[in-house]
């Protein structure tokens, strides 16, 4: 995969090429419809 590492593509300079080669892990959970009616704040 292919990102663009021009700044003029990103909204802040401070996004720099080397933050772009780490890696990211991202946890997405569901929630039942019984935990979304309880809390919906």
């Amino acid at each position: 995969m292919s990102l663009p590492t021009n700044s003029s593509h990103w909204p802040s300079e401070k996004i720099q090429a080397h933050h772009l080669d780490r890696l990211a892990v991202v946890y997405v959970r569901q929630s039942t419809l019984q935990q979304v009616s309880d809390h919906q704040e």
